[in-house]
């Protein structure tokens, strides 16, 4: 949960008041000297121009990370899923065809005109010839007849209604490949603001060169390879500009945010088409219909009239007339069950390669992810080594120093770019699983993934930082916030001593609060451990805190000289202390505090109970087994959202060696939070010092 960090008016004008309440334990190593504070009126005189272009980066690298780590919204997300593909079926003329075959055949009912002459011989009258003439109607019943007919119509329409579901399958599939191949078309929002900024970077960093150049600084070849570069990147900038108009109101800003699939309901509905299943019955229909219409069996009745002038004999005639093959002939049932077999087996060995191409095109699709991840990683590595260097700048000028900000720049662009190509790779792939698996696409089932779960993480877990008053005041607040916002401190626990200036504190509040870091303010006193102070205490604490804020308390009985032969004793007074701060200032106050790893089950328990924060001081200890081993016994008593984890850099050779550690012990234990003790030891550790 999120917290103001803004210090109410009462914390400025209290400070003088009751600081000798304040006299944190932790002061106990500074000195009484005078700090000196570094100033643009105590530092040394900058050139001005040097001093915009050093302006011009740090705004330049602010308003990429704004584009990358603004997550955009989930419909613009599910926006980006759609593509120009989206149309209706074309006519498919194949099946109109089948129905007219239909219609003619059902409105055939088998009926012939016949007409013949035929000659007739007679032995008896060798030397003459007889003919006979005749007209009649015949009425064709099996095959090629009335019953034909019908089941040619059943036949048709059976084979109209598959070629329409053939067809839509069909469509299904062109249009999720269609999807996969225009993805690059739908990201063109999203490449808009990045490529602008790209281009606008290079032109200035062009005239900069030039301007070099002139003076001597640069060779012609610099000048023409960035010349190069601009006009490259303004190529594409303009190609992709053209299918932005349809495109802009549909997909919002922001950087677009991982992706997964339901793919349990994938393969339900593979393995359960209706579609599918609808197909295999109408070409089971189909051969139950060839079956019954290819019957060689013939009915025929008929009426003749004979129209023999020569002769008396004319008359009509009316007969009937049936045959069948003595072999061969219509399919046997145990012929038409095999073929039918047959389609229910090429059905399943479909459903199993559809698996296969979907478990296969997923697998592809996590890959891609991954990469995405990992991009990510350069990206935010990138970007944190540029800020230190502009932090750096501040702090302790350099030669060479913008050159070298510059160049990190380049690569900070550069990692942006390469990220976004890895993004719209990883939704064309979404596309290959539904082309792949023959599943119609559906946003429900694809999921984006929380960019606070997976996303944008450079650093296991959210951070926090102590800051001493000493540290406080000989650090200018602009080299504070560029190494918090370069480290990914989300939280400080800064010192409220009265040595800290006034103006300063308020200008680093200001600033905290609109990078979103949260403030709480350190205060405590072994002192107060004493009954007879803590009346006045918590009047003043009241004061203090009057419209709410988030106090860390840091009395440590522990470093007492007699806590060993009265250990109970001062653990019952802390507790007392922290229940009374507790009840006094509601909820409307949060209160954290730092405790050793070393104190009784009931202590943390009660803290569980009392406090928002628990920051369990796990220093000295570099060895994560044995960190581990120490935290085992300690975490069982305490909600695990409350606790932060508090190491030194000190402790550590090196800050891989301290994510490493925190690493470990977010995926033993589940933590989350994290805290560095102190700013001065992690900007040593940071520097390789």
């Amino acid at each position: 949960m999120k917290h103001s960090s803004r210090l109410n008016l009462p914390f400025l004008l209290l400070l003088g008041l009751i600081s000798p309440l304040f006299s944190i334990a932790a002061e106990r190593n500074s000195t009484d000297s005078e700090a000196v504070l570094l100033t643009p009126s105590s530092a040394p005189s900058i050139d001005q121009q040097a001093e915009q272009y050093w302006q011009w980066l740090s705004e330049q690298a602010d308003q990429l990370d704004h584009m990358i780590s603004h997550r955009m919204s989930d419909r613009s997300s599910r926006n980006l899923l759609k593509t120009s593909c989206e149309r209706s079926q074309s006519v498919n003329y194949r099946q109109q065809a089948l129905l007219k075959e239909a219609d003619l055949s059902r409105k055939d009912l088998g009926l012939y005109f016949d007409a013949g002459v035929r000659d007739e011989w007679d032995s008896d009258f060798e030397s003459e010839d007889r003919q006979r003439a005749y007209v009649g109607l015949t009425w064709r019943v099996l095959e090629d007849g009335y019953r034909e007919k019908r089941h040619r119509a059943n036949l048709a329409e059976t084979r109209a209604e598959t070629e329409a579901l053939q067809a839509k399958l069909d469509l299904r599939k062109a249009l999720e490949n269609c999807r996969y191949d225009s993805t690059r078309d739908s990201f063109a929002p999203v490449w808009l603001p990045l490529l602008t900024l790209k281009e606008e970077f290079l032109e200035k960093l062009f005239a900069m060169q030039k301007e070099s150049y002139l003076m001597g600084g640069l060779y012609l070849d610099d000048l023409l390879d960035s010349q190069r570069e601009l006009k490259s990147i303004l190529e594409h900038y303009r190609m992709l500009q053209r299918g932005l108009d349809r495109q802009l109101d549909e997909v919002g800003s922001g950087m677009p945010p991982l992706l997964d699939m339901d793919m349990a309901e994938i393969r339900r509905r593979i393995t359960n088409d209706p579609e599918q299943q609808r197909l295999v019955e109408l070409r089971h229909s189909i051969l139950d219909e060839q079956s019954v219409a290819n019957d060689d069996k013939r009915l025929r009745f008929y009426l003749r009239y004979n129209i023999d002038e020569d002769r008396d004999e004319n008359g009509a005639t009316v007969g009937a007339a049936f045959s069948m093959p003595l072999a061969g002939g219509r399919y046997s049932e145990s012929v038409v069950d095999l073929h039918k077999k047959e389609l229910e087996q090429e059905l399943k060995d479909e459903q199993r390669r559809r698996l296969r191409r979907a478990e296969l095109a997923y697998g592809e699709l996590l890959e891609q992810r991954q990469r995405v991840v990992k991009q990510n990683y350069r990206y935010l590595a990138a970007y944190e080594q540029l800020r230190r260097s502009i932090g750096r700048h501040h702090w302790l000028p350099q030669e060479g120093g913008f050159k070298s900000a510059v160049t990190q720049m380049t690569t900070l662009i550069e990692a942006a770019v390469e990220l976004m190509r890895a993004v719209e790779e990883m939704y064309r792939r979404v596309h290959r699983v539904f082309a792949r698996s023959g599943v119609a696409y559906s946003t429900e089932l694809v999921e984006a993934i929380p960019l606070k779960n997976s996303f944008y993480r450079a650093r296991r877990g959210e951070r926090s930082i102590y800051i001493w008053s000493d540290s406080f005041i000989k650090l200018p607040n602009g080299v504070i916030q560029e190494f918090l916002r370069a480290k990914g401190v989300s939280e400080v626990v800064l010192s409220g001593s009265a040595r800290i200036p006034e103006l300063k504190l308020i200008d680093f509040m200001n600033d905290a609060q609109q990078q979103g870091i949260d403030i709480q303010t350190l205060v405590g006193d072994n002192g107060w451990l004493k009954q007879s102070r803590q009346a006045g205490l918590l009047d003043r604490l009241e004061q203090l805190t009057e419209g709410g804020g988030y106090l860390h308390i840091d009395v440590e009985p522990h470093t007492l000289a007699d806590f060993k032969s009265n250990r109970r004793n001062y653990l019952d007074r802390y507790q007392q202390l922290i229940g009374a701060i507790q009840q006094r200032l509601g909820e409307q106050v949060k209160l954290a505090v730092s405790v050793p790893l070393h104190w009784d089950p009931e202590d943390y328990q009660t803290l569980d109970r009392n406090v928002d924060r628990v920051y369990l001081m796990a220093y000295e200890i570099n060895r994560v087994d044995s960190l581990k081993r120490r935290l085992a016994k300690v975490l069982p008593h305490l909600s695990v959202a409350k606790v932060v984890v508090a190491l030194r850099p000190e402790d550590f050779m090196h800050e891989v060696e301290l994510e490493s550690v925190i690493e470990e012990l977010a995926s033993a234990f589940g933590v989350e939070q994290f805290a560095l003790h102190d700013l001065d030891s992690y900007l040593q550790l940071s520097d390789g010092q």
